[in-house]
């Protein structure tokens, strides 16, 4: 990830969820932990 070069960490490497999502979680610098969620097209997801 290139956001490592800010002073980021990876919390977990970036997963396929079943229900269509890739998630991902990053703790900044100041210690918040972020989550990032992107709906992938064509994949299965909740309505």
């Amino acid at each position: 990830m290139r956001v490592k070069n800010f002073g980021v960490r990876e919390s977990t490497a970036p997963a396929m969820q079943h229900w269509g999502l890739r998630i991902v979680y990053v703790v900044d610098p100041s210690g918040v932990l972020w989550h990032f969620a992107e709906r992938r097209e064509g994949k299965a997801h909740d309505q």
